[in-house]
């Protein structure tokens, strides 16, 4: 139970006691260089400044032992850039960032103790955004790039070798003109439902466990069977073919089975086909 303060002459401080609602409502009215103070008072009041609504992410101050950072923002009718500040924050261990906006990452990136980035609703400029961002991180270990907009860009560089689990989603169609490069010598899950992308380079995936793949299921039949798609269906799935679990959903089976030659999966212990719910388990 969190330490109760007191006030005055030994009284509780009934004020602690109000729900966290009431108490972010009453700092909202502070300035967030008045508001991080409050975290000394107790361990009751140690991360209610971080819920403030009107947080100001400027002020370096506002991040200083921050751990977690979960930060939305939607239907803004404005560019967002995110401070420069968040982006050599030494405390940070997950930030999970949902803005519908372009992403740009500062040249210099600190992020000495961040385990796990979630980037939701993003538009991608630069081949070379992601990239930057991982390289500023010592030990990341979970990445997820879902729903955001990367039909600008030639590459996607996802390299690092203390990355685990990578997660790419999108709802965006046609994404067939740039290249997705993947290095991760000590990545264990990979989950991707997108279209087929031009090309993959996927390296040093030894480490390899699980697969999810999905792909999206209104790409033209035309498409799936072209030479274009069965090079591009070829390098991928050769890249992932030492797992022990792979997922098959949507068209991710046909792009399978329609390119010879099928790449050999001599490690697979367990098959799932998602878009018939069948479930084989090969070491039996």
């Amino acid at each position: 139970m969190a330490k109760q303060l007191t006030v005055g002459h030994g009284k509780e401080d009934r004020i602690s006691n109000l729900p966290d609602a009431v108490l972010c409502h009453v700092l909202s009215f502070l300035s967030t260089k008045e508001a991080v103070p409050t975290s000394i008072l107790s361990t009751r009041w140690r991360y209610l400044f971080a819920s403030v609504p009107n947080l100001d992410l400027d002020d370096a101050t506002t991040l200083r032992g921050v751990r977690e950072l979960d930060l939305c923002i939607f239907n803004s009718q404005h560019s967002i850039k995110l401070p420069d500040v968040l982006f050599t924050c030494k405390m940070l261990m997950v930030m999970k960032l949902q803005i519908d906006t372009v992403l740009y990452v500062p040249s210099e990136v600190c992020l000495p103790n961040l385990k796990t980035l979630h980037l939701v609703f993003f538009e991608f400029l630069s081949d070379d955004t992601i990239q930057r961002l991982i390289s500023g991180c010592i030990t990341p270990e979970d990445l997820a790039i879902e729903t955001c907009n990367l039909r600008t860009i030639n590459r996607l560089n996802i390299c690092h070798h203390f990355l685990k689990r990578l997660t790419i989603t999108s709802i965006y169609e046609q994404f067939y003109n740039f290249r997705i490069v993947i290095d991760g010598p000590s990545l264990v899950h990979i989950k991707y439902e997108d279209n087929i992308a031009a090309g993959y380079l996927l390296w040093n995936l030894h480490s390899l466990v699980k697969a999810d793949i999905s792909l999206f299921t209104d790409m033209p039949y035309a498409f799936v069977t072209s030479e274009f798609s069965s090079d591009a269906a070829t390098e991928f799935f050769r890249g992932i073919a030492n797992v022990k679990s792979l997922m098959l959903g949507n068209c991710a089976i046909t792009h399978l089975l329609c390119h010879e030659p099928l790449p050999l999966f001599d490690k697979l212990v367990e098959l799932k086909l998602n878009s018939y719910s069948i479930y084989y388990n090969l070491s039996s």
